[in-house]
């Protein structure tokens, strides 16, 4: 990143952080125009919180909305000009109550896609079925050896939604966490990150039915170690 770790602007007092929004990473070759023959993979999952005995059985709400982010996502990628289609198709998905430590539980949905710009007449891998009611009615998906199998594997992009307020707890302001891997050649600006944070939370916010109406906070800052560049993005959000 050019130049130090840095924020500007003040959240209000009480506000707790990492309640609701994104956190998101992104390759760069998934930011320019995806190359022919090559395939990408991209991670988007949805998280809410729940009380420790609280029973749940409405996970295709969850996996619904994980799916709907899936599909805008692959939606904004830029397709290349050679003539080959765009095909995609899911290497993974699932549905799971995560027992955390204390009071609540997680409740999470998730769907691993591959992206590839082919030609029209070469065949590509099929998708598990789509999960029908019932099965969303309870924890099911992938298999812990097989998330973890694809987890270890080199993701283009991660995109996790996440609410974990209280229901007394109306809060309208939004963190987006995004984090852009750099190469050194092409090393980005505290300015040109603001312009990819800014973009990723319209994106968020609007999917929520809502839109951003002014930003709170930023904060940026680069992971030490990696090549990860990070800007944190608190917007307050209106309805429409």
């Amino acid at each position: 990143m050019k130049g130090p770790a840095g924020n500007e602007g003040e959240l209000p007092p009480g506000f707790k952080e990492w309640q609701w929004g994104v956190t998101y990473t992104v390759r760069p070759e998934l930011k320019a125009p995806l190359v022919p023959g090559r395939e990408y993979r991209m991670v988007t999952g949805v998280r809410r919180k729940i009380l420790h005995e609280q029973p749940f059985t409405a996970y295709a709400e969850l996996y619904d909305r994980a799916v709907t982010i899936a599909n805008a996502r692959i939606n904004k990628l830029t397709r290349p000009t050679t003539g080959e289609s765009l095909q995609t198709w899911v290497l993974c998905h699932g549905w799971q109550r995560i027992d955390i430590a204390g009071v609540n539980d997680l409740i999470v949905a998730f769907r691993t896609s591959a992206v590839v710009c082919l030609h029209s007449d070469v065949a590509y891998p099929e998708s598990p079925a789509t999960p029908n009611s019932a099965e969303l009615m309870m924890p099911g998906g992938a298999s812990a050896d097989i998330l973890q199998r694809i987890n270890t594997q080199r993701m283009d992009e991660v995109y996790t939604e996440f609410d974990h307020r209280d229901a007394n707890d109306p809060n309208d302001i939004s963190m987006i966490s995004y984090g852009e891997y750099v190469r050194r050649e092409d090393d980005v600006s505290v300015e040109t990150l603001a312009v990819h944070a800014d973009d990723l939370a319209r994106f968020h916010v609007e999917t929520t039915g809502r839109v951003v109406g002014k930003i709170i906070r930023r904060e940026w800052f680069a992971i030490t170690g990696s090549e990860l560049v990070v800007m944190n993005v608190y917007v307050q959000t209106a309805e429409l």
